[in-house]
């Protein structure tokens, strides 16, 4: 299994939709519409066809889209990819981080852009114990680390961030209709390193495909690693909880559970 081209988008810029908080841009992480059609319409021209996940592991004349984090956007998103392309089910995946979409407990970096947004981010960095001044980088190891109950705090402790952020993510309503267009895959519980807190990480791969699997009423084959951080332990939760591919960002061509993706 060569290295596949399967295509990781985080947040998507609709036309005369700039509500995008600032940072994400800083951070890289947005991709207007247009140049997700562009990026998109250059595969097909050299000749590559969209398909799943598992083609494009198996074949590299296919490659396949993936979306991160089940942000509003993706809705729509998923619903221009599937009327201008007449795309099949699973030539395209989104996945769905439980709390964020699920349990509107919020406990990512999503929290501390909002934050910045809002010149809050001194009370922040009180709670997580960290100089005002450090960098955002040095916060996101940080809050990536955090045990879940802590996490959890830090999302009741800031309720009117987490009622701001409940805009940004997908609802359950919109969760199971963009399961009716495309693949959902589980991206966990919480936004943090799963090579730390083992324990809560081998419950979090699990229940995360069961709730989402009841919500949606199908089968979640596919776990998306936050951050795609993982080692042979998580590999095996993911294996264990009855996933069939796990996604990473480094690739390991003998291993359906440490699968790379392009970030784009």
């Amino acid at each position: 299994m060569k290295n596949p081209k399967i295509l990781m988008f985080h947040r998507i810029e609709l036309i005369n939709n700039c509500k995008i908080n600032e940072l994400y841009y800083h951070r890289k992480m947005v991709c207007k519409i247009d140049e997700l059609f562009y990026i998109i319409d250059s595969y097909l021209t050299n000749g590559y066809k969209i398909g799943s996940i598992e083609q494009s592991i198996s074949s590299n004349n296919y490659f396949h889209l993936s979306f991160d984090d089940g942000f509003k956007e993706h809705l729509k998103v998923a619903t221009l990819l599937k009327n201008k392309y007449e795309l099949n089910y699973n030539d395209a995946s989104f996945s769905i981080n439980v709390n964020n979409s699920i349990n509107n407990q919020y406990t990512g970096m999503d929290i501390v852009y909002e934050m910045i947004r809002q010149g809050k981010i001194n009370k922040f960095c009180h709670f997580i114990r960290l100089d005002n001044n450090c960098s955002i980088e040095t916060i996101k190891l940080v809050l990536a680390k955090l045990k879940p109950n802590k996490l959890l705090e830090l999302n009741r402790q800031f309720s009117d961030i987490s009622n701001i952020l409940h805009k940004t993510f997908l609802n359950k309503k919109e969760v199971i209709e963009l399961s009716k267009l495309f693949e959902i895959t589980s991206h966990g519980m919480t936004h943090r390193f799963l090579t730390y807190h083992k324990r809560d990480s081998k419950k979090e791969t699990l229940k995360s495909k069961i709730i989402i699997e009841d919500l949606i009423e199908k089968r979640v084959d596919t776990f998306c690693y936050p951050e795609g951080k993982n080692d042979n332990t998580i590999q095996k939760y993911c294996k264990d909880a009855g996933y069939k591919y796990a996604l990473s960002i480094t690739h390991d061509q003998y291993n359906n559970y440490c699968i790379g993706r392009i970030i784009m």
